[in-house]
């Protein structure tokens, strides 16, 4: 499954380089071109990236203060793309995770998501869980042994149940 992002722009040098950018890094977008239905998608869909141009889409600062709202992507790696209005301690304050300046080009854009990457990656193993089912012999002190089955793994570990076969 691919990660996915989503990308809030009206600036269509920034959504080509962007998309071209993503798309080398085998990263699906979805492009939104206004914050209020932005905002609406953040709080209806998961994306591993969330890209706001902060100071060319208006309340593009909005919604990156919302997205640390949203129950399914607080976690979210956020990009914000400044243009000088905003400083880039403000985009941190508001829950930036990284800063890309204007002019963006192709170059500074792949180190930034590159940069971005691992987080990405790392962020997508610990939201998702996949349910797999393996014998289990837990041995204990005292020669005390339980079969179980493993459920659940992601990376913070593994459940145990009890072994129905």
């Amino acid at each position: 499954m691919p990660l996915e992002s989503l990308l809030l722009s009206r600036d269509t040098d920034v959504i080509q380089i962007l998309q071209q950018t993503l798309s080398k890094l085998s990263i699906d977008v979805e492009v939104c071109r206004g914050a209020k239905s932005g905002t609406e998608i953040l709080f209806a869909e998961k994306f591993d990236a969330v890209i706001v141009d902060c100071d060319d889409l208006q309340d593009g600062l909005g919604v990156l203060k919302e997205l640390r709202k949203s129950p399914s992507n607080r976690t979210s790696i956020a990009f914000a793309i400044l243009n000088g209005t905003t400083t880039t301690h403000q985009a941190f304050e508001l829950g930036a995770t990284f800063v890309m300046q204007k002019p963006l080009t192709s170059l500074s854009a792949m180190r930034c998501l590159s940069a971005g990457l691992g987080l990405m990656v790392r962020g997508r193993r610990r939201y998702f869980r996949y349910t797999v089912e393996l014998e289990v012999n837990l041995r204990f002190e005292h020669n005390r042994e339980l079969l179980a089955r493993t459920t659940n793994i992601s990376e913070g570990g593994r459940r145990f149940g009890p072994w129905r076969r």
